[in-house]
């Protein structure tokens, strides 16, 4: 989980907050393969570290899933597919503006 504060203006008791639950299951098939799927949640409504410009600022939720494998000790080749889904518009692709986006 991460989670900032930052002061709204300096000398102010007021707060703007960010925080990021992450769940990760991983699952290890033999000595050089392995699967794992991962949820997050983004909550950084007052732009601390992503400043969208939109009312409810980065709202965002993600999904991902990926193959790995070992080829040496020190190597390692990964596939992801992911998704992100937001509060807002925030996602662009082809020059068109979407809630959701699958990388």
């Amino acid at each position: 989980m991460i989670m900032a504060w930052n002061k709204k203006v300096k000398g102010s008791s007021k707060y703007n907050k960010l925080y990021s639950p992450v769940m990760i299951f991983r699952y290890q098939c033999c000595n050089k393969v392995a699967v794992a799927v991962r949820g997050e949640y983004y909550n950084d409504k007052n732009g601390i570290i992503i400043s969208t410009g939109t009312p409810n600022g980065f709202q965002t939720f993600g999904y991902s899933l990926n193959f790995d494998y070992k080829i040496s000790d020190n190597v390692m080749w990964r596939i992801e597919g992911r998704g992100l889904t937001s509060k807002d518009m925030i996602f662009t692709l082809d020059n068109k503006v979407s809630n959701q986006t699958i990388l």
